[in-house]
């Protein structure tokens, strides 16, 4: 088992080299060309870094930032601020779980194997059938009711809908 983590750094493009309206377009191109290069250099190194993990230890989230990152270097996306996102999500189902089933047994689970789940992937359910559909029922609820989560119907091959600080 690898101890290794991913140390996600980001490059952001300074604020200098816009002046209000009247910024040097040619100096931003090139700016942003080289911020690019830098990004995409530091991220190879950060992707090689995670698929060097075990694969417990590969989580998708972590996946889904690095290319967000690679694929929109011009914008701040951070694994902290899309792990805290998650983390509310997660929050949100627990307590819509609760209110409809209040004895699910994911409310007896010990907080560190709890804890050691939301840091790895785990391999088969943990959960009876009827209780793995209690959660994804509160789950859809939360995500599509709640938060008005749907698809993209006008644009759907849109790369934006790939990158997870979009959707």
């Amino acid at each position: 088992m690898s101890n290794t983590r991913v140390s996600t750094v980001q490059v952001y493009f300074p604020d200098c080299f816009v002046i209000g309206r009247y910024s040097n377009l040619t100096q931003k191109y090139y700016a942003e060309k080289v911020m690019r290069f830098v990004q995409q250099q530091h991220l190879k190194k950060e992707w090689q870094d995670f698929l060097a993990l075990d694969l417990e230890d590969q989580l998708l989230e972590r996946g889904a930032v690095l290319v967000a990152q690679w694929c929109q270097p011009m914008v701040k996306v951070t694994y902290s601020d899309i792990a805290a996102e998650l983390d509310n999500i997660v929050l949100e189902v627990k307590r819509k779980l609760f209110m409809d089933h209040e004895n699910h047994p994911i409310f007896h689970a010990d907080p560190e194997k709890l804890k050691s789940w939301r840091n790895r992937n785990i391999s088969g359910n943990q959960w009876k059938p009827f209780e793995s559909q209690q959660i994804i029922s509160a789950m859809c609820s939360v995500l599509f009711q709640d938060m008005g989560f749907h698809g993209n119907n006008e644009m759907y091959y849109s790369a934006v809908n790939c990158y997870i600080n979009k959707v």
